[in-house]
Order: C-alpha cells, then structure tokens, then sequence
C-alpha cells in the first residue's frame, strides 16, 4: 500500500489546516496509508552540534518515516510572513539529508493572506530538492472561511482545487514509482560523459540562454569557447543529452563548478547526485584546495557532497558585469 506522510505547520488541535489533511485523508480512503505526524512540537529545537549520527530520537523518528513514504504533504498557516516555528524547525532538521530529494511532495499554505509564507515554503522545500510540481502546491487564502468547525469545505471553488492538488499528488507519487522500476525494453539507462565531441551544443547553448536563471542570453560562441576551455560533464539517455556541468580548473589547487543542469522532464529520478559524485570523483579534481559555486536554490544538493556557505564571506570579492552578453 502506498504511504503518505502528512505534516500540519500548526500545532493549534482544531487548525484549519489539520482539518484540510483530515479531507485529504478522507479522499485518500483504503488505497492510502494516510498518516498525519502528531510529533512537531515535542521535536527538540535544532542545534547543528546536535546533527549527528544517532540524531536525538524524535528527529530519527520523523526522518524514518519521511523516507518510508511515498509522498509527502506539508500544509501550513503563515506567521508573520513567514513559516511557523515549529514546521521551520522540522524542516532544518533535515537540511542535512537526503530524504526529501526527489520525494513526491504536496504544498499547501492556506491563512488568511498567505502569500509571503508560500514562498517560504516553496525556497525552503527547493532547497531540500523535494519534487513537487505547479499541480502540488495550492495557495487557500482566507482559509476560515472556507471550511466550518467540522472539517467540511464550504466553498465549491477551493473543493475543486483541493480535489486537483489531490490528483496531481496521486500523479507524483504513481510516476516516481514507475519511474524506479526496471526499465522497460528499449529503454535507455543514463551514462555520463566528458567526451566533447558527444555533447549537443544547441541543447546546451538554449537551455542556458532562455532556460537558466544565471546566463539569460549567453551567446552561442561563448557557451562553445566556454566548453572548449573547461572540464565539462555530458548527461546522456542513450545517445540524448539530458543534463550538463562544467568545472573551471586549474587542477592543482582551485575549481569552480558552473552551468549545472538536468532537463525538467528527467528530473526526481536522481541525475543531479549522480553527476555530482561523478565529477567530485574525477581523477583529475582529486587534492584541489578550494572549490567554489553559485547557486539560488539548489544549496539542499550540494550539501550532500560537503559544500558549505562560505565562512568568511568578507575575505571574498568579485568583478560581476551581470550585463556582458548584452554587449555581444
């Protein structure tokens, strides 16, 4: 039986939002193991010295359980903007696993506004690399007057979204299970490589010209100049590419690792961890000193593989012309 884990942000006992996965439950039936986590407040307050193996109990408790899930959904009120408290302390805890990485995951922030503490959640679970899609995450503003103290929805219009966030759950969770079994015949396994002569440049150049947030409008002679010149990494489904990184290095001491990316339809299936543990594994970045990158929202990935925000970021400086590929 599939499992869902679900997790209310208010620790309030009649919370609207306790009450919205109580319907969620109720749709969910006998084909769900439906399992609403009563532990958020007795969680201890999180402390990085604390972070280590054996974690304290009630943290291992409720990692366990987010591992043994398929999916998982997370709805919440917002305080003052923001997350509240204690769902924020639930979720540092496990910025230094792997757990919500690729998991099948359900957003809901319904309050009375709501809108600044979504974004919250959505920054938050992207950095944990949850996947989740615009059919799982669901904005219910003024949330009291929309469900009555018995837990029934009054209002016909956020029944319907309620009931499409739900289908589209059901759709995460149904294709990420296809997604782990055995690949059917004719089906290709993903490989990595560093062989230029392999890589699609017009793939490469137009994901990150109109896709990618840090090189909008990169020109195609640089994005060819800059492959040229670096250690690049080619993520192929037989002979497509799907995914690319390169590595600025002078192989002694120093690299810096940019252009990261896999393809959104192949996405939750694991590539990024395993170019990741490619490229930190290649003989030619073994001994280096320093590593460095940048990134928006992708710090949940490379924790994993021992990246850390800079400890004196006042010892670091820059020349940043965020307009040069205008100029060609």
């Amino acid at each position: 039986m599939k499992k869902i884990l679900a997790i209310c942000g208010s620790t309030r006992a009649e919370s609207a939002n306790l009450k919205l996965l109580q319907v969620l439950a109720q749709w969910a039936g006998s084909s769900y193991d439906f399992n609403i986590y009563e532990g958020l407040a007795s969680l201890p307050h999180f402390n990085p010295d604390l972070d280590v193996e054996p974690a304290p109990e009630a943290v291992a408790t409720l990692r366990q359980q987010i591992t043994e899930a398929d999916g998982v959904i997370i709805c919440t009120p917002e305080y003052v903007f923001s997350l509240p408290g204690s769902l924020k302390n639930a979720l540092e805890w496990m910025v230094s696993t792997v757990i919500f990485d690729g998991k099948p995951t359900g957003l809901i922030t319904a309050s009375a506004s709501g809108e600044k503490g979504h974004e919250q959640l959505l920054l938050v679970m992207r950095t944990l690399s949850a996947a989740f899609t615009e059919e799982t995450q669901l904005l219910i503003k003024s949330v009291k007057a929309k469900i009555d103290h018995g837990g029934q929805i009054k209002d016909a219009a956020t029944e319907a979204a309620l009931r499409r966030f739900w289908a589209g759950m059901e759709t995460s969770i149904l294709e990420k299970m296809d997604s782990m079994k055995t690949p059917k015949t004719g089906q290709k396994a993903y490989t990595i490589t560093t062989n230029r002569s392999q890589f699609d440049l017009p793939l490469i150049h137009r994901y990150l010209s109109e896709e990618s947030y840090w090189s909008k409008g990169i020109p195609m002679e640089t994005v060819r100049k800059g492959i040229e010149n670096s250690l690049c990494f080619g993520v192929f489904q037989g002979e497509n590419q799907v995914g690319f990184a390169r590595v600025i290095s002078d192989f002694a001491s120093f690299a810096y690792l940019a252009d990261v990316f896999i393809l959104p339809e192949h996405r939750g299936q694991g590539l990024s961890k395993m170019l990741m543990k490619t490229i930190h594994e290649h003989p030619d970045l073994q001994g280096l000193r320093r590593w460095m990158l940048g990134t928006l929202d992708a710090h949940g990935l490379y924790r994993q593989f021992g990246w850390k925000e800079l400890a004196a970021p006042e010892r670091f400086m820059e020349r940043h012309n965020p307009d040069v590929y205008k100029k060609q």
